[in-house]
């Protein structure tokens, strides 16, 4: 409900009664018994009753909201439009005023090139505005007001409007005040009569002037002329200038964008035939790293059997969650993979079971096994751990793109 509304419904809609009139009991004794015998539930209103009772108490909401909405609007307008009638009459009253003094021997006192200017000016500051729009705007809204048949939504812009009109009204008095005050302070100070009327003196100085001004303006014409046609010319010959600079740069952009196609195209087939050979390359690792893992596929099950121990950042066999093949980068990272005595005795030690020296979990297959701590001194233990190494530095990348090796 609106803000209307709810002031309507807890003030004045309050005393208007929103229960329809009863309806008259049937005087016919021959419907007597059928009447006495409904339910009390007979006698409430029906669905379309009430819906009609909504319409007309929401039409008395309506009625009220824009009978106060007139109220209002009028007694603002009717105020303004007073304020209005008394700033015209000051402004009448001063522009009466200022054309007495033009001519009357209270004038001549101000008669002077200096008073002249101030009288001038003070004419032109608090120069009798018009009220013809202020007027029109508020008759506007009266019209609006008076032929509306429901509450207007436009109440916020109504008083946006009356408040820029007594804006404008205050302004409009205290220019005109001020204007008045600063005669009579000019007429005090000035007690010498002149020979001539303020109106000559106004004539003489605005003929001076105009012909001062008018010599001014031609000749700062001529000057602005004279810049002008200078300007001009400076302007057709920069143009010209950029205009060829502007041809040299597409030319060049031309020949640039030209060298960069063919810079471009000559990138994308490198690397595509780098792409191709290493494809080709890779392609044929594989295919060497198959030709030989059979004879090795036992030797290697440490590594290439899917296990939770792996190689962690640190070098050292950590639990993953994934079950998966030995890491290659792993292998690099610890250094197992050099072919050192200290890269074959850390492979071998790496891929030996917890029960044993090492921590992997993957089967040994035919890897030797750690049992005692020379065994890796043992001539064909260490050639077996060197063929392995061997075999994994040679075809590491192939055997992580078969997946025998994880990355």
């Amino acid at each position: 409900m609106s803000g209307w509304g709810i002031f309507l419904y807890l003030g004045i809609g309050s005393l208007v009664s929103l229960e329809p009139p009863p309806k008259p009991i049937p005087v016919n004794p021959d419907f007597d018994d059928e009447f006495q015998k409904k339910s009390p539930e007979d006698a409430q209103p029906t669905e379309e009753e009430t819906e009609q009772q909504i319409v007309e108490y929401e039409d008395i909401e309506a009625g009220l909201v824009l009978q106060l909405q007139r109220v209002e609007v009028t007694a603002r307008i009717e105020e303004l439009e007073s304020q209005i009638t008394l700033a015209e009459d000051s402004a009448r009253q001063f522009g009466e005023r200022m054309a007495s003094l033009r001519t009357s021997d209270s004038g001549r006192r101000l008669a002077t090139s200096d008073n002249a200017r101030r009288f001038e000016f003070l004419s032109s500051y608090a120069k009798e505005a018009s009220a013809r729009a202020a007027r029109q705007d508020l008759s506007y809204i009266k019209g609006k007001i008076e032929t509306a048949r429901y509450p207007l939504g436009e109440m916020n812009d109504f008083y946006a409007t009356f408040a820029r009109i007594q804006s404008e009204l205050e302004s409009w008095q205290r220019k005109v005040e001020i204007a008045n005050s600063t005669i009579d302070q000019l007429l005090r100070d000035n007690s010498v009569v002149q020979p001539m009327t303020l109106k000559d003196a106004i004539d003489r100085l605005t003929t001076t002037e105009t012909t001062a001004v008018k010599q001014a303006v031609d000749a700062r014409l001529q000057e602005v002329r004279d810049m002008q046609a200078t300007e001009l010319n400076k302007a057709k010959v920069r143009k010209d200038m950029l205009e060829s600079d502007v041809n040299d740069a597409k030319r060049k952009l031309s020949a640039v964008e030209k060298y960069a196609r063919q810079q471009i195209d000559s990138a994308k087939r490198a690397a595509e035939e780098t792409k191709q050979a290493r494809e080709a390359e890779l392609a044929q690792s594989i295919a060497r790293m198959e030709a030989g893992y059979p004879a090795v596929r036992d030797l290697l099950v440490p590594f290439t059997k899917p296990g939770y121990r792996q190689i962690g950042l640190t070098g050292r066999l950590e639990t993953t969650a994934d079950k998966q093949p030995l890491s290659y980068s792993g292998l690099l990272r610890r250094g197992v993979l050099e072919n050192s005595d200290r890269g074959i005795e850390g492979l071998f030690k790496l891929v030996q079971p917890a029960r044993v020296a090492g921590q992997n979990d993957r089967p040994m297959g035919a890897f030797p096994e750690y049992n005692a701590v020379h065994h890796i001194k043992n001539a064909i233990t260490r050639e077996k751990v060197k063929q392995a190494q061997a075999f994994i530095r040679l075809h590491g990348n192939a055997m992580v793109k078969t997946g025998l090796l994880s990355e």
